[in-house]
């Protein structure tokens, strides 16, 4: 988001059993600082060292905010990358080596269209003109990655159309299936005040037949795929794996609720796949 924002009022996360399964309903609202406190945390962080891939979510209540974030940050990327540039070409010159190469930071941009606990966080879903007007506008200014994030709520038939709408706007996208899936408290056993606003966004294990469908419908259309939504063990990543592979389409996953429900989640499943291969 552009301005700082304090996010819905507490109470806003909940713990939940939904079809036997332990979940979370979270009405966040998307607190943070803002772009211009994150453009300059990013400006002097480590986490470049690393040489890790860095997604920036891309966020807005209007097309114009959606931009104006975008090109905050994306502008401020660059500095970093012409600050690490010039930095290098001086030790370089001093140690009497060959200039390097100008080395691009590791980053990429997701387009969060499908937020369900903001008021206008379904905006670009119900006016996909705008989503076209966006990733236009980011193809001509950047030569980054690009995807969009879409909810589990969405229609097969849509979420094709979307998928098709970023394979034939962008150079390089993908699709992020999905996001929470928006659940109201009564939905899921809660009294109307367990959630200040009464309705969140259901994470956990039971969104995961749902995430297994939308990857089976939007492989077909050949973009890369990042699959979100109860993926908490080895055997889930390879049934998704198998689905985009009978596409030849590259997929990789995606865990946030499983990571805290188990902070070794991760290891855990890295592990089991090295032993499965």
């Amino acid at each position: 988001m552009q301005d700082p924002r304090r996010g819905n009022p507490r109470p806003r996360l909940q713990e939940v059993t939904v079809e036997g399964y332990d979940c979370l309903l979270n009405a966040m609202g998307l607190p943070g600082h803002g772009v211009e406190e994150k453009s300059e945390e990013l400006r002097y962080s480590r986490i470049w060292e690393h040489g890790r891939p860095l997604g920036i979510s891309i966020g807005g209540s209007s097309l114009q905010e959606y931009k104006d974030v975008f090109d905050r940050l994306n502008t401020n990327l660059r500095v970093i990358e012409d600050a690490q540039h010039r930095f290098e070409t001086m030790r370089a010159i001093g140690r009497e080596q060959q200039r390097p190469e100008r080395r691009l930071l590791p980053f990429y941009f997701e387009i969060n269209v499908s937020c369900p606990n903001t008021p206008e966080g379904q905006q670009m879903t119900q006016h996909p003109q705008l989503l076209e007007q966006l990733l236009r506008y980011m193809q001509m200014h950047t030569n980054a990655v690009i995807g969009a994030k879409f909810s589990p709520a969405m229609e097969d038939a849509r979420l094709v159309v979307f998928a098709e709408m970023l394979m034939g706007e962008l150079e390089k996208p993908y699709i992020n299936l999905g996001n929470t899936s928006p659940r109201t408290c009564a939905d899921v056993g809660l009294s109307q005040d367990a959630i200040t606003i009464g309705k969140g966004g259901l994470s956990g294990p039971a969104l995961y037949e749902r995430t297994l469908r939308m990857v089976e419908v939007v492989a077909p259309t050949g973009i890369a795929i990042c699959a979100t939504g109860g993926i908490d063990s080895a055997e889930k990543v390879l049934k998704l794996q198998d689905l985009a592979g009978d596409h030849e389409v590259p997929l990789i996953v995606g865990m946030a609720t499983g990571v805290v429900q188990d902070m070794y989640c991760i290891p855990r499943i890295n592990r089991e796949l090295a032993k499965l291969a």
